[in-house]
């Protein structure tokens, strides 16, 4: 039943914005060839502690 509804939505997608291909695992594959690594913005700051609030920076003394 979701799978149906979000075809639905993804076939007035495509047709909205010209998409080609309109299969998603097509789409996806290439759209994925396109992006490397060097062009996805890294977020600083939960790199090195596993996700946890780093008190860099942060008053002392608390």
């Amino acid at each position: 039943l979701e799978a149906s509804r979000f075809v639905k939505l993804w076939i007035l997608f495509c047709k909205k914005l010209k998409v080609e291909p309109t299969s998603l695992e097509a789409y996806f594959q290439t759209t994925l060839e396109l992006v490397d690594e060097s062009s996805i913005p890294k977020i600083r700051g939960n790199e090195d502690n596993g996700g946890e609030k780093s008190d860099e920076g942060g008053e002392e003394g608390q």
